[in-house]
């Protein structure tokens, strides 16, 4: 597990490449039908190549993620940045962020 201090947008593009190193998205970078200025934290979870010699990129992970960072840069004068959050509403949407994850954790066996 990797955690990234920073923006929602940094997580979508540390995603992004780790997906040209052939890493797997398990879940949608833009769940919760939440746009960026709406939620500051953006969980994703990737699944390593199981074949590290020769990886291969995954398109639909790709394209998803590359639509993702387009519409962060489309509201960039917008974001919600955690540190900047108020605590009341960063303790909302952590809690919202985790609540949207489950089910990729309970899928990727993380929780049962």
């Amino acid at each position: 597990m990797i955690f990234l201090d920073g923006s929602a947008y940094d997580v979508v593009v540390a995603a992004r490449d780790r997906i040209h190193l052939g890493w797997t998205l398990l879940n949608h970078p833009l769940y919760g039908n939440f746009r960026p200025y709406h939620q500051p934290f953006r969980s994703m979870f990737l699944r390593a190549p199981m074949d590290q010699s020769r990886p291969a990129v995954d398109e639909t992970s790709l394209s998803l993620v590359e639509k993702a960072i387009e519409v962060y840069l489309s509201c960039s004068d917008r974001w919600l940045i955690p540190d900047e959050t108020p605590e009341v509403m960063y303790r909302d949407c952590s809690i919202l962020d985790y609540d949207l994850m489950k089910e990729t954790l309970y899928k990727e066996g993380v929780l049962r």
